[in-house]
């Protein structure tokens, strides 16, 4: 026995009408795709200051023409 499912489509009107409740939100060809946002803490803060100023120094160490 087969059922037929519907994917409810969702526009970016609808999408932006969503409240701001901590919930990460985006449209992937019409389907919403909700996941609970990450939590950040000292450590996670850290850590990504730490790998951007990685990357900075890569960055500046690099000839200016090839970015």
């Amino acid at each position: 026995m087969a059922t037929d499912t519907f994917a409810v489509v969702m526009t970016t009107e609808e999408l932006l009408e969503l409240p701001e409740d901590g919930v990460d939100r985006e449209l992937v060809r019409g389907e919403l795709r909700e996941r609970p946002m990450t939590v950040r803490n000292r450590r996670h803060s850290r850590v990504e200051a730490r790998v951007t100023s990685a990357l900075d120094s890569w960055l500046e160490a690099r000839p200016k023409t090839s970015w």
